[in-house]
């Protein structure tokens, strides 16, 4: 498996920030056969940038060494790692107004303010084209997902949202959903039209020890609106283990589990 890093500009921001891209290609990779592809945030936690030439994974989601068994189950895809940057709060929150009592909870900036959907505009509008025409992938829809965890967990259900005719799956782990008010995302969700995810899936894990124990009632909260709203067991899941912490040695352990029920074959993708 190799991984491949270089730098783009965020176009969708007037500052032209630039990020660090890490993708990893499939050991079956051969620049003729085509790939499913996972875009997933926090890039640097991903996995280990020196796989590729000493065979040692270290990083904390080891997406290395998962992604080699699922090859093995016949389940290969490209992964591209989005690197979080200084604002990744702002980045990573969906436009919606900020739980400020959160915010004096972590001691974030006041005045803090989303800039989710410019994030999520950068990775479909920019990111995806360019990755499609530099790598060998499947570009439709049923072969393009998205992922993250705690609040790239939040983005990722946001983008899914925002962008359903781009992205059929979501990888939601640990969503930090209480970056908004329990009203704010009750309403951003009542008023969806969830006939527009008709193509797609949803896998959301969540712990239950330290940060988790507080977002947990969030996280089943979305999911029983969400199944109200008519999506069904073949195209959302809940997985919750009350003895996982929030952190990526967790995230890993559900990893193969979720990407399993992502890309799995028969209906509805």
């Amino acid at each position: 498996m190799e991984i491949i890093t270089f730098d783009l500009p965020m176009e969708a921001y007037p500052d032209q920030r630039k990020r660090t891209i890490r993708v990893l290609l499939p050991k079956s990779y051969d620049g003729k056969k085509r790939f499913p592809v996972l875009y997933m945030h926090d890039g640097q936690n991903l996995f280990d940038d020196e796989l590729s030439s000493s065979g040692v994974t270290l990083g904390k989601w080891n997406i290395n060494h998962e992604m080699k068994g699922l090859e093995e189950e016949g389940f290969p895809a490209i992964i591209v790692g989005i690197d979080n940057g200084p604002e990744r709060f702002s980045e990573l929150c969906p436009d919606l107004p900020v739980n400020q009592d959160m915010v004096s909870m972590f001691g974030l900036p006041s005045g803090i303010k989303p800039t989710g959907h410019l994030y999520g505009k950068f990775i479909t509008a920019q990111l995806k084209p360019f990755i499609d025409d530099n790598y060998m992938t499947l570009p439709d829809l049923l072969n393009t997902a998205v992922g993250g965890a705690s609040m790239g967990g939040l983005i990722s259900l946001d983008i899914l949202l925002r962008y359903p005719g781009v992205y059929s799956k979501a990888m939601v782990f640990a969503p930090y959903f209480m970056a908004h008010t329990k009203n704010d995302i009750m309403g951003s969700l009542l008023s969806y039209d969830f006939a527009r995810l008709k193509d797609s899936r949803i896998f959301i894990f969540h712990g239950g020890l330290d940060i988790d124990a507080s977002t947990w009632p969030y996280a089943q909260l979305v999911f029983e609106v969400m199944r109200d709203k008519g999506l069904n067991e073949e195209q959302l899941a809940l997985v919750y283990d009350s003895r996982q912490p929030h952190h990526e040695t967790a995230w890993q352990k559900y990893f193969g589990e979720a990407f399993r029920y992502l890309f799995r074959r028969g209906l509805p993708c």
